[in-house]
């Protein structure tokens, strides 16, 4: 069971069917596995730290999924999941513009990811 967090529980997918919610206290930002049917989530790729300016100090240093700075948006399946075991998963990037972010792919359940498309820079748009 997958569950992408942002600001708000979104782009929720589960393998099994059922219905996800996040514990209280958990850092809000990333993707999350559940291999125990959501009694326990383990935050995948928790690479790079993410900056809460809302936050002072310390509290506004916040570990995220592929270094995004407001979350996980959205989950989807390869249509072989099955027997592939490969899935995408797309990020906001940082809110600073310096990275993380963008489109995901894992093709070992979650075990690693590789970056398959990085976000237009909002400075770039015409």
């Amino acid at each position: 069971m997958y569950v992408g967090s942002t600001r708000a529980v979104r782009g929720v997918s589960s393998v099994t069917g059922g219905t996800v919610s996040l514990a209280p206290g958990l850092p809000p930002f990333g993707l999350w596995k559940s291999t125990d049917g959501g009694a326990n989530f383990t935050l995948l790729n928790a690479e790079g730290i993410c900056i809460n300016s809302l936050l002072e100090g310390d509290a506004g240093r916040i570990q995220s999924s592929f270094g995004a700075s407001r979350g996980v948006n959205h989950i989807e399946f390869d249509p072989n999941y099955a027997t592939n075991t490969t899935f995408y998963a797309a990020a906001f990037p940082r809110a600073d513009l310096t990275g993380g972010g963008g489109v995901w792919r894992s093709t070992d359940d979650g075990g690693t990811f590789t970056q398959i498309y990085t976000p237009l820079d909002p400075l770039d748009i015409n």
